[in-house]
């Protein structure tokens, strides 16, 4: 009874009933993630949630049932890619078996996916792109959306633009990394 009252309260009072958090990690920790939702499902609330983020890897059918529970009405799921090989190169922590774990257990509860597609990795080729629309086109139910960036963009500093300098000298030995810099693929054209 209290926790409608309070329900009541909170609708009422502040007009909120959609949140969206803006994290595009937002289930790294999953433990942090579960707790910040059983928190939210213990005022019982009627809201209206999203996240910018998910990460495959920590996709778990506990999450998804509080994310259920709780009210989410659509996800971003940070795929990148649907190769493993292009993940390994972009060094994601998760793989397509991922993805697709992933994508099942949300189309089972009902929460539409908005796919975000990286392409142009540095070892991108015709066969891994191939391989990424044959693997989100499985995974993907009519309802998703799907986002597509055309290219990727490096900061000096992170981990991947630190490999190509060490693995490809000629190509971004110069670049001062002060701004983003482009990634051309060797295989493929942009």
């Amino acid at each position: 009874r209290t926790t409608r009252v309070v329900s009541g309260f909170f609708n009422k009072k502040t007009g909120i009933s959609n949140i969206e958090f803006t994290d595009s990690a937002f289930n790294i920790p999953l433990t942090h993630a579960k707790n910040v939702l059983k928190a939210l499902a213990a005022k019982n609330l009627p809201l209206k949630i999203r996240t910018m983020g998910l990460n495959p890897l920590c996709v778990d059918e506990d999450l998804i049932a509080l994310m259920k529970q709780t009210g989410f009405t659509d996800v971003d799921l940070g795929a990148e890619s649907g190769c493993d090989e292009t993940l390994k190169s972009l060094q994601k922590n998760y793989r397509r078996e991922d993805l697709l774990r992933a994508a099942t257990l949300l189309r089972a509860s009902h929460i539409p996916i908005n796919w975000y597609l990286l392409l142009g990795a540095p070892n991108e080729t015709k066969a891994t792109l191939k391989e990424t629309f044959d693997t989100i086109t499985h995974a993907a139910s009519k309802w998703d959306l799907i986002n597509i960036g055309v290219g990727i963009r490096l900061y000096k500093g992170s981990p991947l633009a630190k490999a190509l300098q060490q693995n490809r000298p000629a190509r971004y030995a110069s670049e001062d990394f002060l701004k983003p810099v482009a990634v051309e693929p060797d295989a493929i054209s942009l």
